[in-house]
C-alpha cells in the first residue's frame, strides 16, 4: 500500500511524501532556486537511508551521502526513482 501526500505547497516550497512498506520518501522542491531534495527513510529504524539533490539550473544530481555529482547531460539514459521525481540523462553538446 502506498500513501501519497502533499505536506506543504506555498510560493517558496512544495514538499511531498510517499510511504510504501517500511520506507518513507520525502521530496522538497525549492521553487526559488529550482532545487529538488529527495530523501528515503526507514520507518522502523527511524533513519535516513538515502538522499539526493537535483539542481535543475546546473543540471546535476548529487548523492548527499557520497558527495558525488553527476551531470544530467553526460550520457543517454533515463532513470525513474521510487520517490516522487524522475530525470533523464541526455548526450548533447554543452555549448
Amino acid at each position: 500500500m502506498e500513501i501519497l501526500a502533499i505536506l506543504l505547497d506555498n510560493k517558496d516550497f512544495r514538499i511531498s511524501q510517499a510511504i510504501s512498506g517500511d520506507e518513507r520518501y520525502v521530496s522538497t522542491l525549492d521553487k526559488a532556486n529550482n532545487i529538488i531534495t529527495s530523501e528515503r527513510y526507514s520507518i522502523s529504524k527511524g533513519t535516513l537511508q538515502a538522499s539526493a539533490v537535483v539542481d535543475l539550473k546546473a543540471e546535476t544530481i548529487t548523492d548527499k551521502r557520497t558527495s558525488m555529482a553527476a551531470s544530467t547531460r553526460s550520457v543517454v539514459a533515463s532513470k525513474y526513482t521510487q520517490s516522487t521525481y524522475s530525470y533523464e540523462y541526455t548526450d548533447d553538446d554543452p555549448k
